[in-house]
């Protein structure tokens, strides 16, 4: 039955999301037994002989991406790429920028209020006194919108881990593994190999798993085998290689060349494309050629054009992703100074994030986010930059922080926005409103 004849306990999506925030006792538990007992409730799936999970009512190809880095951008290449080939895609992410529904898109789009709404009223009459966490009820969400429009492709982003998050109460029909990193160390651990175990979590037996994982970390592989899960690592299932200009993939029955660097990290298009493969979605040189410079996701290296300034969007907060910034700003041809805005989370390798930028940044403003108690402040935040060398000031938050830098920069440097998707989103939000006064 459609979710959409349940009453609902509030009219609006700010009140829902509000009290949310505050049912269950703890932001985060990890954990699949509440998600799939309120999941089986609500008919969106059915406990297999197995004790794996499944969708019961239709039958979607299932993509489900875990990693430290890269998942939004893998999320986006294979949610892009499908849509080009006509098919209809549900793609469920976190965290959002400017709104919610972000987290919910049905063919590249967010979903509508009402039918989230919709959603979480379901959610709460079949959960009856099962807590959920604001994250476990955004799942759920995803899972019953999809239902609603009978989607070919279900798309999920891992929230946290993989194991034991709650997008794992769906068997992937592939799974996808873009990196492994340390990251969220108080939740998964300082070894690399701990964390790795928890991200292949998400394999299945007789399923394939594409690994676009650089380093060697044996977990990966041992959970394949025990699960009889179809391992594709890369560096012996495939291989890609890349320049300042163009890069190429081959593997053992396909191969490409010569092909155009997209905007979005080149393992995780790599990753989108051997897992569409997996499912006998299959894109020729020329199709690739096409359709990989126009992918796009909002603050991963997100470009946009301010006031003779090219802003630089991208939510790198631990220092694989500051190095793989890095790397991209050193291909860049340009001539004006590079400035950098940063607000990040006091639990971060801020002494390592900064200084795989240092590089590439000639000027750093350091801002606070208030309100937010996990934030490092701006002043211990330009201490840091001091005490690697910097030139760095502080700011009391991010918007006084970019206002600042507009006045600081010239027309033809970079501005480099970084640290968080608070960090992200506030000026996202900041240059949203500049359009609209410029066309009002």
């Amino acid at each position: 039955m459609s979710s959409l004849n349940h009453s609902q306990r509030f009219s609006t999506l700010a009140e829902w999301l509000h009290w949310q925030e505050s049912l269950h006792f703890s932001d985060i538990e990890m954990g699949l037994g509440r998600v799939g007992c309120v999941a089986r409730a609500m008919g969106l799936i059915d406990a297999l002989p197995s004790s794996n999970l499944c969708f019961a009512s239709s039958h979607p190809r299932v993509i489900t991406v875990a990693g430290t880095n890269g998942k939004g951008s893998c999320v986006a290449s294979l949610e892009q790429l499908l849509l080009q080939q006509g098919f209809s895609v549900g793609a469920y992410t976190s965290p959002h920028f400017l709104h919610y529904c972000e987290r919910i898109r049905i063919n590249g789009q967010s979903a509508a209020e009402a039918e989230v709404c919709s959603a979480f009223a379901a959610i709460d009459k079949a959960r009856t006194d099962t807590s959920l966490t604001y994250f476990e009820f955004g799942t759920l969400a995803s899972l019953d919108v999809f239902r609603q429009h009978s989607v070919d492709f279900v798309l999920l982003e891992v929230g946290l881990g993989g194991r034991l998050d709650a997008v794992n109460i769906i068997d992937a029909d592939v799974a996808v593994i873009t990196s492994i990193a340390l990251d969220h160390e108080d939740w998964l651990g300082s070894d690399l190999d701990v964390i790795a175990f928890e991200k292949a979590g998400i394999v299945r037996a007789n399923r394939p798993v594409i690994s676009t994982v650089q380093q060697s970390v044996p977990a990966i592989s041992k959970t394949c085998v025990v699960a009889g899960a179809d391992l594709y690592q890369h560096g012996q299932a495939f291989e890609f290689q890349q320049s300042a200009e163009c890069w190429s993939l081959q593997s053992q029955r396909y191969a490409v060349v010569d092909l155009p660097l997209p905007s979005l990290p080149l393992p995780s298009v790599v990753a989108a494309i051997l897992a569409l493969r997996q499912l006998q979605v299959n894109f020729t040189q020329e199709q690739l050629a096409e359709h990989l410079p126009k992918l796009s996701l909002p603050g991963r290296y997100q470009k946009v054009s301010h006031r003779g300034r090219e802003v630089i969007l991208d939510v790198a907060h631990n220092p694989a992703a500051a190095e793989f910034l890095a790397e991209r700003l050193s291909y860049r041809k340009h001539t004006g100074r590079v400035h950098a805005l940063m607000a990040i989370m006091a639990d971060k390798d801020i002494t390592a994030v900064v200084k795989a930028l240092l590089p590439s940044v000639q000027h750093w403003v350091a801002a606070s986010l208030p309100g937010n108690s996990r934030a490092a402040t701006a002043e211990g935040l330009m201490q840091d930059m001091h005490d690697l060398g910097a030139n760095a000031v502080a700011q009391p938050d991010v918007l006084s922080a970019f206002k600042y830098l507009l006045k600081n920069s010239a027309a033809g440097d970079t501005l480099l926005v970084i640290g968080s998707f608070f960090t992200v989103a506030e000026v996202l939000a900041l240059l949203a409103k500049d359009v609209e006064s410029q066309n009002g």
